[in-house]
């Protein structure tokens, strides 16, 4: 049932993310409504009503941006949200829910007294910066693996459903699709041992060269990148290090790398709240984000791995990443735009070159490839 189904005439909705039992469990994106005594979570997964009178709250977050709800009946199902306003709602003005509020509010603001507490905490702060920059990497990797894969499913979901309403998709056109299938028929076998994900290929009808994924294992390929492969190789190694960037959880470990220093460590200590909030907010992130050059690296190694046991000639994911960079120094001011786009979210740069061409000369077999242009 949707949110817009169950709100009554008038009434204001607000944005929401629920980990309950009764819907799944995991991170379930919806609406909350109140009215009657009652509040009111509606999303795709199901619906779920509380009494007001058995809600507690309180303030977490980054700056204590986010809501949470819950009861001390089942304190680990919640409800979450980022619209501060709904503590103005008419239903809280006089209940406990707002006494609440109030009293969070004023311990969050509280200042530790005395020097020697403002020096542990510094101290503290110091220590976590440090550790936080030489160990980044591993710690938003080991957070990623505490996200479920079915929040990441449905967060891709939600994207498409987003995409498919703002551009025009042509995945049916039947040479798109020939082109696409000769592919993913080579490419998608080899994950066979890492099921988590079930890939879906999307053509957007876009000029501009370039491909991207979201979590969950939704591929939007441009028209632009599908007319400047100059045979179907190259197609497939840049849709091998778009598959490695899901299988790896790149986009999900920028978007924990973003949650900031306070945030990550409460995580890592088994508070996630705040964390979870950022996870909900960072669609309009995903969308225009830019990798690492070490996560690039490693989208290009692990590409690399799926298209040599693929049998499918790796040296595409060179050639393409070379095509972009002799069009980019030909092409007039109008068209260079076109390829700087590629270039703006994949970076290919001369390094990044030079290290796929030591792969393929250290391969030791360099011919039997499958022949990819006669399965179209």
């Amino acid at each position: 049932m949707s949110a817009s189904a169950s709100a009554s005439p008038g009434e204001k909705p607000f944005n929401a993310l629920a980990s309950l039992p009764e819907l799944g469990g995991g991170m379930k994106p919806g609406k909350i409504t109140i009215g009657g005594g009652r509040l009111r979570f509606d999303g795709e997964a199901g619906s779920v009503e509380w009494a007001l009178a058995e809600i507690q709250l309180h303030l977490g977050g980054h700056n204590d941006s986010q809501i949470f709800l819950f009861r001390a009946a089942d304190p680990k199902a919640t409800l979450s949200t980022g619209d501060l306003s709904l503590l103005e709602h008419p239903a809280f003005q006089h209940s406990a829910l707002r006494e609440q509020a109030a009293r969070t509010i004023k311990k969050s603001r509280t200042i530790p007294r005395g020097l020697l507490g403002c020096g542990v905490l510094l101290f503290l702060l110091l220590a976590g910066i440090v550790v936080l920059f030489a160990m980044r990497a591993r710690v938003s990797s080991a957070l990623a693996e505490r996200v479920p894969v079915e929040w990441e499913k449905e967060f891709g979901e939600s994207v498409l459903k987003d995409i498919s309403s703002k551009q025009k998709l042509v995945t049916t056109n039947a040479v798109y699709a020939a082109r696409i299938r000769a592919i993913t028929n080579a490419l998608l076998p080899v994950l066979a041992a890492d099921a988590r994900f079930q890939f879906q290929f999307h053509v957007i009808h876009d000029t501009n060269i370039n491909a991207f994924a979201v979590p969950g294992g939704q591929v939007f390929i441009l028209t632009g990148l599908l007319d400047a492969s100059k045979r179907p190789e190259q197609l497939a190694g840049v849709l091998a290090h778009e598959i490695a960037h899901v299988t790896r959880r790149h986009s999900l470990r920028n978007i924990i790398s973003s949650a900031g220093l306070w945030l990550t460590l409460s995580a890592l200590f088994g508070n996630a709240e705040g964390l979870t909030a950022v996870l909900a907010e960072g669609s309009g992130f995903l969308l225009d984000q830019k990798f690492s050059r070490d996560f690039e690296r490693e989208a290009d190694d692990t590409g690399w791995e799926y298209l040599v046991k693929a049998n499918v000639d790796p040296r595409g994911m060179i050639e393409f990443f070379q095509t972009i960079k002799e069009e980019q120094e030909k092409s007039t001011a109008g068209k260079l735009a076109n390829s700087l786009d590629f270039l703006a979210t994949h970076p290919a740069t001369d390094e990044r070159m030079a290290r796929l061409r030591s792969k393929w000369e250290a391969l030791p077999r360099k011919t039997g490839f499958k022949d990819l242009a006669s399965q179209q």
